[in-house]
């Protein structure tokens, strides 16, 4: 993972990743996945991002977000202060909730962007959380294979690179081939 500073332009594609303090938990609750996507969105609204992926996972989360003119650092700095507060104050704790800064990495092609969604929405899968991405609940995959209405996730960017009418089966097929036959929820 690079600096950010190195990364950043108006109109970068990034895959943002970051952890729990010392890997702790970042989500507990339903209501603390819903306040880091309700800020997330309207964090993106007021400055011009575009979010093309994201999945929460207890202790840490991906975004995969296209930025504006507003700086990637700054952006960032709000959404996790924003959260850090509400996260203390709901759970009437003190102190860094996220592990330090967020890693970024610069999307620098449409295979990459393919790549980068995948892994994202694949995650919950590889931990061994869900046996099928489409079971995990704080992920964009169901808005892109059509299960669910999402208002937060702009979906159009990476299934544009799969061509014809078919986009989200062949998205689908993508994802899913990755998933090992053997794979199950712990």
């Amino acid at each position: 993972m690079s600096n950010e500073s190195h990364l950043w332009y108006p109109g970068a594609t990034l895959h943002l990743i970051n952890r729990g303090n010392r890997r702790g938990n970042l989500f507990i609750s339903s209501i603390d996945y819903g306040e880091f996507l309700q800020k997330m969105k309207e964090l993106s609204k007021e400055k011009g991002y575009i979010i093309n992926a994201y999945c929460l996972m207890t202790n840490h989360y991906h975004l995969l977000i296209r930025t504006s003119d507003y700086p990637i650092g700054e952006w960032m700095q709000a959404l996790q202060y924003h959260y850090a507060r509400y996260f203390n104050r709901q759970h009437e704790c003190s102190g860094h909730v996220f592990q330090g800064r967020y890693q970024a990495r610069l999307i620098d092609s449409a295979s990459y962007l393919m790549e980068a969604s995948r892994y994202i929405h694949l995650n919950p899968v590889k931990a061994a959380v869900v046996s099928r991405p489409e079971e995990y609940h704080y992920s964009s995959y169901k808005a892109y294979i059509g299960l669910e209405k999402n208002n937060i996730v702009r979906s159009k960017d990476v299934l544009s690179l799969f061509y014809g009418p078919d986009s989200v089966v062949q998205y689908r097929k993508y994802v899913e081939e990755e998933i090992p036959a053997s794979a199950s929820v712990r």
